[in-house]
């Protein structure tokens, strides 16, 4: 007898033919798990798990006793094929909302109407469209149309100033609109603003406004005084960075730390029963919680942006969706750690040899069936791509030397590091067990990696320049430069005489401005971290990369400032400057095999086993 007992605290399935690999596959998509004593297969319940087990039910006969799994489903099977849709009628979802709200959503291209649709219809969703594809008008939108207020929204620093103008753009006249910035920022910028019809407040927020846009930098000095306003709605733009999964207690009152019975705030709070909490230890992230957590518990509005949400691995996940509230849904933390990240501890300060995650398919398609909706580039503007090349150099003599003495240092030094190791725990050298543990703490070198690839950086700066100068005098067309060290990105922009736009920059919306639009301005320098989101660099459909990322996630950013997006549409060509017989070339294929894995969980490709890109390259050293 095949039978689905939805009575228990989890779920239990128990057919016959234990071995019957269609039914094992439906019910692990499902979250399940074998348990060997019971002799049956138990999944936490959510809305996504009881989806799937009415698919299994009614295809293969299952008999469903102490519960109804059509009032358990929901909206959940209309999110799934939402999220693959590039069009929606949103003729239901306007009724009842003011003419100029309906005139500024008529406005939206298809897929962003989906976009808008799905996230109402989640409450709690996570808009994963490609770079370029329109998340910040989906979101805006969708604010206006539920309408709402208060509504908070938290981004990188540098796109504050663009995510105030978007709003002006993309919510009805008269929106009070407010930045909240550091007390240190420049006159002139919070000035630039203020002529933009957009209020500023320098430190503490005040409750007079309906959007407030935050950046992560003042995310945990404002997280407090904005949850007294009560949002009805937050937004995290580029959420990936709240992705750290590691946890703390902290006190309920303050959020400082509380390893004991007080906290390590100056109040010094006692916090022993209901005035302690479980929460993140990145300020960030425990701030972004606390401040979705009374969001959702008031029934409002979560919004997670990014169209990179697991850079690294699927772990990535973790902290995004407990923010959204739906963490629940894929049975909590340590199920989706077991289900999706076997081998990989989101707590350890080192990591395993095994870096990839697991049942990824299930994952993107357990996604969209709860909270995801992701459109990619090609779906939604066919025909525009993005074409790579790898352009190789050789060094001079003189910087080929440097090189090599830098490397040998580094190879040198983790030899030495590799014999302390062996003796310490007694493994034999060269044998696997040691390659494992000096991978399991490749985090820790990463400071030595770092200035060596720094001076093959440094050692191609003269070759950049001239391919940008012959690139300018052969063609009419704009160019964008990438670089990842920051001495890299100022050595550029001198020497090619242009703006730079890196950690050091401001508001960097004159920047974009002159770019996009004053024809003289042919070549912008771009830090890859600083520079990667937010921007749009659409004058240009050309990009020459100095330096690469550690993850593939990074450069894909950085490609999508440049093509694929829905209102100035065009292909794009990326270079890849590598120096030949250099780690260069090692870490671009490591990159390529990396890319596969976040495409997986995104958007449902098939994985390749993808290392850590650090890791591999400590290992080839060693």
């Amino acid at each position: 007898m095949r039978l689905l007992d939805l009575s228990g605290p989890e779920w239990t399935v128990t057919f016959p033919d234990r071995t019957n690999p269609a039914l094992i596959a439906v019910v692990k998509q499902a979250g399940g798990r074998w348990h060997s004593t019971r002799r049956s297969w138990q999944i936490p319940p959510s809305g996504q798990a009881a989806t799937v087990l009415a698919e299994l039910a009614a295809a293969h006969g299952f008999d469903v006793i102490g519960g109804d799994l059509d009032e358990m489903t929901g909206g959940r099977q209309s999110l799934a094929a939402m999220s693959t849709a590039l069009d929606f009628d949103l003729t239901g979802l306007l009724a009842g909302v003011s003419p100029e709200v309906a005139e500024i959503a008529a406005r939206l291209k298809p897929h962003q109407r989906v976009g808008v649709a799905y996230a109402l219809t989640a409450s709690r969703a996570l808009i994963a469209d490609a770079m370029g594809l329109g998340k910040t008008p989906t979101a805006l939108v969708a604010l206006a149309i539920a309408d709402q207020w208060p509504a908070v929204i938290a981004v990188p620093r540098t796109l504050v100033s663009n995510w105030c103008v978007e709003a002006t753009r993309w919510l009805p006249v008269g929106t009070r609109i407010y930045a909240v910035l550091a007390p240190s920022t420049p006159v002139e910028d919070a000035m630039r603003l203020r002529h933009r019809g957009v209020g500023v407040h320098l430190g503490v927020p005040r409750p007079v406004g309906q959007v407030y846009v935050v950046p992560y930098s003042m995310l945990a000095d404002t997280a407090v005084a904005l949850a007294r306003f009560d949002p009805a709605a937050v937004v995290f733009d580029e959420s990936q960075v709240v992705k750290t999964p590691l946890r703390e207690w902290v006190c309920a009152i303050c959020l400082h730390p509380a390893p004991g019975d007080r906290c390590t705030g100056p109040a010094a709070h006692r916090v022993t029963g209901d005035r302690r909490i479980h929460t993140y230890s990145t300020k960030v992230v425990r701030a972004a919680k606390h401040l979705a957590a009374g969001v959702v518990e008031r029934d409002g509005l979560v919004f997670a942006l990014s169209g990179t949400p697991n850079k690294n691995r699927p772990t990535d996940l973790i902290a995004q969706l407990d923010i959204l509230g739906q963490l629940d849904q894929f049975g909590g933390r340590e199920s989706f750690v077991h289900r999706y990240a076997a081998g990989i501890d989101p707590d350890a300060a080192t990591r395993s040899r095994r870096r990839t995650g697991t049942n990824l398919i299930e994952l993107n398609t357990r996604l969209k069936a709860t909270c995801m909706v992701r459109r990619r580039t090609a779906d939604v503007l066919p025909g525009i791509g993005l074409e790579r090349h790898q352009l190789l150099v050789d060094l001079h003599p003189d910087d080929e030397q440097r090189y090599q003495e830098a490397r040998a240092d580094v190879a040198a030094f983790l030899a030495a590091r590799a014999r302390q190791v062996a003796e310490e725990e007694g493994l034999e050298p060269g044998t696997e067990a040691l390659r494992a543990r000096m991978r399991a703490e490749a985090g820790l070198h990463l400071v030595r990696l770092g200035p060596l690839l720094g001076v093959g950086a440094r050692a191609k700066v003269p070759m950049a320049v001239d391919w940008v100068r012959e690139f300018l005098d052969q063609t009419d067309r704009k160019v964008v430069v990438f670089a990842h060290h920051r001495a890299v990105v100022k050595a550029l922009a001198a020497e090619l005489g242009c703006e730079r736009i890196d950690g050091d920059t401001g508001d960097s919306m004159p920047i974009v401005d002159r770019f996009q639009n004053n024809p003289n301005v042919r070549v912008v320098v771009v830090g890859i971290m600083a520079g990667g989101v937010g921007l749009t660099l659409t004058a240009a459909s050309d990009m020459l990369f100095l330096e690469q990322a550690w993850t593939p996630a990074d450069l894909d950013q950085c490609e999508g400032r440049c093509f694929g997006r829905v209102n100035d549409a065009h292909s794009a060509t990326a270079t890849y400057m590598l120096a030949a017989g250099t780690e260069d070339e090692r870490v671009a294929a490591m990159l390529d095999r990396k890319r596969a894995e976040f495409h997986a969980v995104a958007d449902g490709a098939v994985a390749e086993d993808a290392g850590e890109v650090a890791a591999d390259l400590l290992d080839a050293l060693l």
